[in-house]
């Protein structure tokens, strides 16, 4: 598809076409009287002044035409499942919304719906009822005129919530209640409408406008000035809709106010686990001329091809040369042809142009055309090219395309870049520019601590920044595209991104109340690992009573939509440096069982290859292929590199059956625990310690599998952070336990591991990560506090986590030994619980000692200790009055010395005072089981911690406020105070 882009026919109706990926272009024509101006691309933030209302229907169906003729006792093949359509009422619906011209329901037992366009392949299947019809066009939605549906402008919306400020998760809003599922968090999910009044600059008339949602939750309808404008069904994946052209176009000028209303239905769930529901990313509106880059339209293609100088991925690296291949889509929205050149460009950190490319282009009235630069190679031993890698800070150059009409400029667009070479060689594993690096990585779902899936942007950066502080290399992003600010930090702090598609076959999860059950689990027991006590993801949660029976359907015939969504992530996420390899899907979501499988995984690779020819496609499978003894799995075969989950011992069988494959693991670990939990076999119902499953055999069985593999990639550990569902126990717990890092952003012990193995050893040694070198190794203990881990006399087991040679420990300066700390490995004691201290001290190979903590036991509280986490993105104390940006505050309850505190928690509340420029939006403390309301401005501590979100108040409220947080019921607590300052956003 070099020059005709549109190869599937769009389904949303004549000339309304949502999305401008490659596989459905819409047209985008405007009047024939327009001229070719120079007018601005323009972006603005749609963020701010929505309102907002929950638990309103959408507008009713529209009549349906009539489907004649019967169709029963046969299968179609190359049809839709469509998994939200319980019978056939719902079915008969489901076709009449997309124009299908054929529904069938499979009967008894089955009750499966399935909707599509021929039947011209098809079996005798006497459970198969149905009708079809001749072609039609999608029964359009309407919008009743007498005002009585959200969707209408003249809706009277005055009792809504006024002021909601996008992104915005409204599930998490909710109260947790043991009546909602807790593998969904036990919040309450349903539909909700956002409604919003605007005007637009009279200088975008005569040009292209559209808006861009970065994500809803989910199928979600659109309307402008009262008339249907666009659907998008998936949740995770970015989509633009223009707007010019609408049925009721958009109008222009101060005076004309524009009405837009969104529905978004997010009653039924895509994963299984906590997914939120709304506009929870950013939305924007956006401007170009009518000859202009299609959304999403540029890929700057940049590659090294000389020397590289530097062998540390983690310092400066140069190349000699490299190769500017830039593509860019253009759309023409006018009636006649238009000639003119593209200039490329590619500027260095200090905006020094490095190369240019320019490239004629004649696109037809109407039409679309890719415009292909032709490859240029730049560099030179001195002009070296900064490459982008793992370092803290990589570089990143700044590549852009300008279209020009003569010698005007009529429409220009630029992006981030990063120049690198990566490629999974099946015998070194994952290479970074020429160098063998081991992916040390984790998978995080969505969702972080009170603020649910609407993730603020400096809580993400937070999240990578803490991250990157283990060792962490890499975010696998399970299962679907994530935001993309994620992407960017991905970029600027060197994280390597496995981005994952949703969906290649039917896309709503079926729900199991009591156990979450989904189409991705797999009813295979896996052999344990590390230890008898070990017990892995899916063990745990098989446990709760048997998982529901499932598979996605057999089919040949990919859906175009779910094409359309997997080109739509790599389209949006192309030139981000981070992104080294694209996912479809996830475990059983790669139809492991299905004959058909390869066929499927064809359509879907040349539908990304198209987008990007540059990086290799994966699937997470959840068997390990050719070695399972099931079905051969030919989707599996069809992938470049081969991933899948746990079965560590596999690797090298493997490597040794398919030596022509890269192979690594997708996803390992599941290592349970609860932060701060510490007695064995505890009362409290869910909690679990590190001697209950297992917890320090789980996590060195995991990375030493792929540690001591020269020619595996790495693995992603499930997962970096805690995330709400997925209970391992079920009620009370209302989030899963699996993370290294807890909902509210606390470390628990087992983080001290990968610090000592991935970010400290390099690989022959243990270098430390600090200015000190060998002498400042990191040293900790688990227990983290010895207060009250066991009961007095009690037996408890205490580890030693560095990639120190070995390690001492004493309990009230009694040595139990020294113990030499194997390659991967930590140390562990016996001893009974005496309160007083722990200490650990840690020595090289020549008996020098490099490292010494200490753990002593806490008494009674005294006060709060008070601190706003820091990232590098700007002061800790100051905000921009966007309305958006959020300060993540860390509580400790702390004896008179400044000990920790965890066995005498306390309510702490968090309050603004002197001053009106912020809010405290959330608090959270990590505990799986606290079933406080989300955005209460109380919390209790959970082993001595707690956290607290506080972001500005309202878009241009500038000036000083004081966060106060008290302990308001702990007698002799003393609370404490945070000075905060509000200044302009720009």
């Amino acid at each position: 598809l070099m020059h005709s882009i549109s190869f599937i026919p769009h389904r949303q109706g004549p000339g309304k076409n949502h999305r401008m990926g490659l596989l459905a272009v819409m047209s985008v024509l405007v009047s024939a009287s327009a001229a070719v101006s120079s007018a601005a691309r323009g972006r603005v933030s749609f963020d701010y002044n929505w309102r907002f209302a929950r638990d309103i229907d959408p507008p009713p169906a529209a009549p349906c035409p009539p489907f004649p003729r019967p169709l029963h006792g046969v299968q179609c093949l190359g049809m839709t499942y469509v998994p939200a359509a319980p019978d056939t009422a719902s079915c008969r619906a489901a076709a009449c919304a997309t124009g299908a011209a054929i529904w069938q329901f499979a009967r008894e037992n089955q009750e499966q719906c399935w909707i599509g366009a021929s039947c011209d392949q098809n079996l005798t299947a006497s459970t198969f009822v149905g009708e079809t019809r001749g072609p039609a066009p999608p029964t359009p939605k309407q919008c009743p005129t007498d005002g009585s549906s959200p969707c209408a402008v003249d809706y009277n919306d005055t009792g809504w919530r006024a002021d909601v400020t996008t992104p915005h998760d409204f599930v998490v809003e909710g109260n947790i209640s043991q009546a909602e599922n807790p593998n969904y968090g036990g919040l309450r999910v349903g539909v909700a409408w956002y409604r919003k009044s605007f005007t637009v600059d009279p200088a975008w008339k005569g040009q292209l406008v559209w808006l861009t949602f970065d994500g809803a939750f989910r199928a979600c309808d659109v309307y402008l000035n009262g008339a249907f404008v666009g659907h998008h069904e998936e949740g995770y994946t970015s989509f633009n809709l223009y707007l010019h052209n609408a049925t009721n176009p958009v109008k222009f000028g101060s005076d004309a106010t524009n009405t837009l209303a969104v529905f978004v239905d997010a009653s039924q769930h895509e994963l299984w686990a906590y997914e939120g529901g709304g506009i929870y990313r950013h939305v924007w509106l956006e401007t170009a001329g009518i000859v202009s880059v299609t959304p999403w339209g540029f890929n700057a293609q940049v590659i090294p091809n000389g020397t590289v100088l530097g062998t540390n991925v983690n310092a400066a690296q140069t190349s000699n040369s490299a190769v500017f291949s830039p593509v860019v889509d253009l759309q023409n929205a006018g009636a006649t042809n238009m000639s003119g050149v593209v200039e490329f460009t590619l500027r260095d950190a200090a905006d020094t142009t490095v190369v240019t490319v320019q490239a004629p282009f004649q696109v037809e009235g109407g039409g679309f055309l890719r415009v292909i630069g032709s490859p240029t190679p730049f560099g030179s031993d001195t002009k070296p090219i900064q490459l982008w890698n793992t370092a803290p800070r990589p570089p990143l150059y700044t590549a852009s395309a300008n279209i020009l009409l003569r010698t005007e400029t009529i429409d220009a667009v630029e992006t981030k870049v990063g120049i690198r070479s990566a490629l999974f060689d099946a015998q070194h594993g994952f290479v970074l520019n020429g160098v063998p690096v081991k992916i040390k990585g984790v998978s995080n779902h969505i969702g972080f601590g009170g603020v649910g899936a609407a993730i603020p942007d400096r809580v993400a950066e937070f999240q990578v920044l803490k991250l990157k502080s283990l060792g962490c290399n890499a975010w696998r992003t399970a299962h679907n595209p994530v935001a993309p600010e994620v992407l960017d930090l991905c970029d600027q702090n060197g994280i390597l991104v496995w981005e994952e598609n949703r969906f290649v076959t039917a896309g709503v999860q079926p729900d199991d109340a009591a156990t979450g059950a989904s189409s991705e689990t797999s009813d295979a027991t896996l052999p344990h690992v590390g230890s008898a006590e070990h017990t892995t993801r899916r063990d745990v949660l098989d446990a709760q009573g048997g998982r529901a029976r499932w598979a996605p359907p057999t089919t040949t015939i990919a859906d175009p939509r779910l094409l359309q969504d997997a080109q739509d992530m790599v389209l949006r996420d192309r030139n981000h440096p981070s992104i080294v390899i694209w996912s479809l899907c996830n475990e059983l979501g790669c139809v492991a069982d299905d004959p058909n499988g390869g066929i499927l995984a064809a359509q879907f690779k040349f539908a990304i290859s198209v987008a990007d020819p540059t990086r290799p496609i994966t699937g997470n499978t959840v068997q390990t292929p050719y070695l399972s003894g099931r079905l051969v799995d030919s989707f599996a075969q069809a992938m470049d590199v081969q991933s899948f989950s746990y079965d560590y011992d596999s690797y090298t069988s493997f490597h040794l059956r398919t030596p022509w494959k890269s192979v690594g693991g997708g996803e390992s670990g599941s290592c349970i625990v609860d932060r701060g939990q510490y007695h064995q076999n505890s009362s409290v119902a869910g909690y679990v310690g590190p001697e209950d499953h297992g917890l320090f055999p789980c996590v060195q069985a995991a990375w030493t599998s792929i540690a001591s593999s020269s020619f595996a990639y790495g693995n992603f550990l499930w997962t970096g952070f805690d995330y709400r569902g997925e209970t391992s126990h079920g009620w009370p717990d209302i989030s899963s336990k699996f993370g290294v890092i807890d909902l509210a952003g606390f470390e628990k012990d087992h983080a001290s591991y990968y610090r000592a193995w991935w970010l400290e050893w390099d690989g022959d040694a243990c270098v430390g990560s600090g200015p000190g070198g060998p002498n400042n190794v990191s040293l900790s203990l688990s227990p983290s506090e010895w207060s009250s881990p066991a009961t007095v006399g009690a037996p408890v087991t205490v580890y030693a986590l560095s990639c120190a040679d070995s390690v001492e420990v004493f309990v009230n300066e009694r040595s139990l030994g020294k113990q030499t700390i194997d390659r991967f490995g930590f140390g562990s004691w016996s001893t009974k619980f005496t309160p007083g201290s722990v200490k650990a001290v840690a020595y090289n190979a020549k008996g020098d000692h490099i490292a010494t903590t200490v753990v002593e036991s806490a008494g009674p509280a005294v006060a709060l200790r008070v601190w706003v986490e820091s990232v590098g993105s700007g002061n800790a104390d100051q905000l921009l009055a966007d309305g958006q940006d959020t300060a993540l505050i860390g509580v400790e309850l702390v004896d008179a010395a400044g000990r920790r505190v965890p066995d005498s928690d306390v309510l702490v509340d968090f309050s603004i005072e002197q001053g009106t420029s912020g809010i405290v939006l959330a608090t959270a403390n990590g505990d799986p089981a606290d079933h406080t309301a989300n955005h209460s401005p109380q919390r209790r501590t959970f082993h001595g911690l707690a956290r607290g979100f506080v972001s500005s108040a309202k878009v241009g409220v500038v000036g000083d406020f004081v966060l106060k947080v008290s302990a308001p019921t702990a007698n002799g607590v003393q609370g404490a105070t945070y000075p905060f300052t509000v200044v302009e956003h720009q």
